[in-house]
């Protein structure tokens, strides 16, 4: 998300967290995933890039024990792939 657009966006979907872009595709949502405090999770839903929700998938899984069907990526674009 554009960093402009963050309060908007956290306003508009509360209780969702809602992470700044950064330069480099999935840096943001990966440095996040990283720092984020240890809690339940019982279900994740991440969308971006795609080699990126790759790596996010199995640290989500991981940390949080979950199964592979409490976890929904849809990938919005790829490093080097037309049409995704």
């Amino acid at each position: 998300m554009p960093a402009q657009d963050v309060p908007l966006v956290r306003d508009l979907l509360p209780g969702v967290q809602v992470v700044a872009q950064s330069p480099q595709p999935g840096e943001a949502l990966l440095s996040w995933l990283a720092d984020a405090p240890p809690q339940q999770v019982t279900q994740a839903y991440l969308s971006g890039h795609g080699q990126t929700i790759q790596h996010a998938r199995n640290l989500v899984r991981t940390r949080y024990d979950l199964h592979r069907s409490a976890i929904y990526t849809p990938p919005y674009c790829a490093t080097g792939k037309v049409g995704l």
